[in-house]
């Protein structure tokens, strides 16, 4: 898997409330190695590294002209998504 992919997947929301339920305790040997490379990963990259800062915000969008609005959410997943 790519760095870029995997941080991606450290960025996804409940990661760590996922690794604290139950499911762990009744999953196959492939996914257990996966759950602690995982860990391991998310307990030895810097935060910054993980959630770098935005590439744009919504300041950055008014600086160009665009009126705030529900465009605004859109865009900014959009910018989100690609780092």
């Amino acid at each position: 898997m790519r760095r870029s992919n995997q941080m991606r997947f450290l960025r996804m929301e409940g990661l760590r409330n996922t690794w604290s339920s139950t499911v762990w305790t009744a999953s196959p040997s492939w996914q257990l190695t996966n759950y602690h490379l995982a860990k391991e990963m998310l307990e030895n990259t810097p935060a910054h590294e993980i959630k770098p800062a935005p590439l744009l915000t919504g300041d950055d969008l008014i600086a160009l002209g665009y009126k705030p609005g529900p465009e605004f959410k859109t865009i900014l997943r959009a910018v989100k998504m690609l780092s």
